[in-house]
């Protein structure tokens, strides 16, 4: 680009706070972009003009408030944050993937709203450098990973320098150089982190401070990285919006931008006013008397092929370039933005400090913040969730599969398939929960069911994955055609003198294979066939951990098959073993007995419980008699299993007698005693 079409381009935005200013300098052609400096551009120039302008196209909203759709408002931000508003950030019950990535550009500061995925190394100037850029692309494409928002939110202290940042990422992420599916939206947090915080703020004198107004000198050529040696789109994007942003800061040597405008300006620079919503939809003057000869451009207009900058910037100023173009906006965010935009073209830009506050001598200089939340954080969370405790049980059609996360609470993912080794089903529940439930329906019975178990925080950190578990889907019983055999109870866990507890099964049929399953408290343990004349292998089956009752051994088809099955419980307590044999739900009755009953703790006695498992469809109301008293009554649910066990530890005597009350239910009865290191246990004997 030629030196004589050098210019400097003021942005101006509306009332805000604090002084600290946002200020761009940057002559034309100072950073290698090929093809510019002419109404009809071409090459680099042009290519990055493109990016630019389709920014600034796919988020643009025709709007008179000047934020034009490039600005997230506190509240807006708060809710993605705290979907469920108990005022805790990324917590138990918030959304995930509604969170957006939050990168501070103020990291000189010592606190920062918590969630923010990512904070700058250095300030908002080095956003689109070879640390930060790729810093801030991996955290966005460990969000779209996480199934989560992949829109990005800049913040700093006072909304002036967060605004830049924006038309970096902004037209970084048309180039694609995040990588991800679509581009993210990129907006500004409006006023910053003053905007977060609750409060009104207000600044006064500012029309005085018209010191800071500083004339930015042709010869000055600040150095930046030479794009023309990337190779491809998003590589001269990124670059140029480095070379951008790391000279505003030294605009004018100062930093310091422009405040109030005065009747002098008016030789020197001439207004731009980036307006929203003009019904002709083309550039024209503006002569009413708070914004006197300016020219009028949508925002949406100024990078675009028939509008471009260079275009309008002739139009303003002619070619001989007596003055410096101003580019005045509504609000100090989208002047920000369209000076960063302007910069990365190669021209001198600058932003007013507050907008129309500083144009517009009868603005009221002061904002009132929207509700904020200040509430601030000391690390970024790069610590991913635990998973623990995971169980999955058996349904009719599917199952149920839970655990729990420490750490962080997290999403709810598991994957699953019918095929060992997938292609998996993903269901990805993005609410953050501490305990997980996720429910598999619609399989077949009898299916076996592979599952993998993983998740994310909210900051998108994955846990590891568990490793592929699986379980078998449920199948009804049928009488008619199948055989359950029963134990009322089982215990391998290796605790209070226990070894274990092994089932063993064995097929006597001479000619038909089994189709056998092991159930413990209605969770599937197990299925195999076991051919003619065999035992179930590897034989016998132990699960170390599993406690609960009853025990089911399903035999499907045995009745129809004629096929009779022998299963047995053996037990390991101490130095001593016990066994029994199971019973068949055919040989079930409503009625047991026993000869004795014993719970004293004393001659070594330890204790003596009864064990009742209702085998039945509906609910069992047990009784249980020792020495003709009623000791206990006992409700069990169709399926599951209880004890007895007398609370006083003196109850000794017999005969102890256990009976279904008022119902047809059958029973499996056993008692369990445990005397010094031994453990005995019998079934009752049947008298219905």
């Amino acid at each position: 680009m030629s030196r004589k079409r050098k210019s400097r381009i003021l942005m101006i935005s509306a009332p805000m706070v604090l002084a600290l200013v946002m200020t761009v300098v940057i002559v034309s052609g100072a950073f290698g972009l090929t093809g510019g400096g002419s109404a009809t551009p071409s090459g680099q120039w042009a290519t990055v003009a493109q990016y630019i302008d389709s920014f600034v196209q796919s988020q643009y909203v025709g709007t008179d408030d000047g934020e034009a759709g490039f600005i997230t408002t506190a509240a807006q931000l708060k809710g993605q944050l705290d979907s469920n508003s108990d005022n805790t950030i990324l917590g138990e019950g918030d959304d995930a993937a509604l969170a957006p990535v939050v990168v501070d550009v103020l990291s000189s500061q010592g606190t920062w709203i918590p969630g923010t995925s990512y904070r700058l190394v250095g300030a908002w100037y080095t956003s689109a450098d070879t640390t930060n850029a790729p810093a801030v692309r991996s955290w966005v494409q460990k969000r779209e990973a996480a199934g989560f928002n992949i829109d990005i939110v800049t913040y700093c202290l006072t909304g002036h320098t967060e605004s830049p940042p924006v038309m970096a990422y902004g037209a970084m992420g048309q180039a694609d150089y995040f990588g991800t599916t679509t581009a993210p939206g990129v907006t500004a947090l409006k006023w910053g982190r003053y905007g977060w915080n609750t409060g009104t703020n207000t600044y006064s004198n500012v029309k005085n401070e018209t010191a800071n107004l500083v004339a930015t000198s042709t010869t000055n050529v600040p150095t930046g990285p030479d794009c023309s040696a990337e190779t491809d789109d998003k590589g001269l994007v990124r670059c140029a919006a480095d070379a951008g942003l790391n000279t505003v800061n030294t605009a004018g040597g100062t930093g310091a931008g422009v405040t109030p405008w005065a009747s002098a300006d008016d030789a020197l620079y001439y207004p731009i006013d980036i307006r929203t919503t003009l019904t002709n939809g083309t550039v024209s003057d503006q002569t009413t008397a708070d914004t006197a000869y300016a020219k009028q451009v949508p925002f949406n207009m100024l990078f675009s092929s028939t509008n471009n900058y260079e275009k309008i910037r002739e139009l303003a100023n002619g070619t001989d370039n007596t003055k410096t173009n101003v580019i005045l906006t509504r609000t100090q965010h989208s002047g920000g933005i369209a000076a960063a935009g302007t910069a990365m073209l190669g021209y001198s830009s600058d932003t007013m400090r507050w907008g129309l506050a500083y144009w517009n001598t009868n603005q009221a200089e002061q904002f009132t913040a929207g509700a904020g939340y200040a509430l601030t954080s000391t690390a970024i969370d790069t610590t991913p969730p635990t998973i623990s405790n995971v169980v999955a049980t058996p349904t009719a059609d599917g199952g149920t599969i839970t655990w729990d996360t420490t750490g962080d609470p997290a999403t709810s993912k598991v994957q699953w398939s019918t095929t060992p080794g997938g292609p998996y089903t993903t269901v990805h529940d993005t609410i953050l929960h501490a305990s997980h439930t996720v429910t598999i329906t619609g399989q077949t019975p009898g299916a076996t069911i592979y599952y993998i178990v993983s998740g994310y925080d909210g900051l998108a950190n994955p846990a590891t994955p568990t490793t592929e578990a699986s379980f078998v889907v449920q199948r009804t019983i049928n009488p008619a055609t199948d055989k359950v055999y029963y134990l009322p109870w089982y215990d391998a866990r290796s605790a209070n003198n226990w070894i274990g507890d092994w089932i063993g099964v064995v097929n006597m049929d001479a000619v038909d294979p089994a189709d056998v399953e092991i159930r413990i408290g209605g969770a599937i343990m197990g299925a195999q066939n076991v051919p003619a004349g065999e035992d179930w292998v590897p034989t016998p089956q132990n699960y170390p951990g599993e406690f609960g009752g009853p025990v089911q051994v399903v035999c499907f088809g045995c009745v129809t098959n004629a096929t009779t099955l022998v299963v047995n419980q053996r037990a390991l307590y101490g130095q001593t073993f016990s066994e029994i044999l199971a019973v068949e739900s055919a040989d079930l009755g409503k009625e047991y007995v026993f000869p004795w009953y014993d719970n004293v703790t004393a001659n070594n006695v330890i204790g003596a419980w009864i064990m009742v498992t209702n085998a039945d469809s509906t609910t069992a109301t047990v009784e249980i008699y020792v020495g003709g008293t009623l000791k206990d009554t006992l409700t069990i649910p169709a399926g599951q299993a209880d004890f007895y066990i007398d609370p006083t530890h003196t109850l000794i005597g017999g005969p102890v007698r256990v009976v279904t009350s008022g119902g047809t239910q059958k029973l499996v009865v056993s008692q369990r005693v445990l005397y010094g290191n031994s453990f005995n246990e019998i079934l009752g004997q049947k008298i219905s």
